[in-house]
């Protein structure tokens, strides 16, 4: 504690926060890449973690092609900061992971089908 009886801050990526609060948001958002690596990787070829906004912190996103890749659109994606992370966590507990990823990702499963169908024709 400092003298002011706050909770000392540290900083994780560009977040501010308690060291208790720090462990634990390395420990989840550890968790929740290797988790939606997985999860991403059902539906898209390419998945990677990468900053978008230096303003934002590392998101996980997801492309179907390379040309999508290249032009930073991707079809899934969500951003690993404090409160992402703890909804994922409810979300988890509730067994709507994926349902908070495409919800997060403003995509549907099917519209997903959908946009994979055309590309692999050769229509978009």
């Amino acid at each position: 504690m400092t003298t002011h009886g706050e909770m000392e801050r540290v900083k994780v990526d560009i977040f501010s926060m308690t060291k208790d609060e720090a462990a634990q948001f390395i420990e989840d958002k550890a968790y929740f890449m290797m988790t939606l690596r997985k999860l991403m990787y059902e539906y898209c070829p390419i998945v990677k973690v990468e900053r978008f906004d230096p303003a934002e912190g590392e998101s996980i996103s997801g492309y179907l092609t390379e040309d999508l890749e290249q032009a930073q659109t991707p079809v899934l994606s969500v951003v690993l900061d404090p409160f992402e992370v703890a909804a994922m966590k409810v979300a988890e507990e509730r067994g709507k992971l994926k349902e908070y990823v495409f919800a997060a990702s403003e995509m549907t499963e099917v519209l997903l089908q959908v946009l994979k169908e055309k590309f692999s024709n050769g229509e978009i």
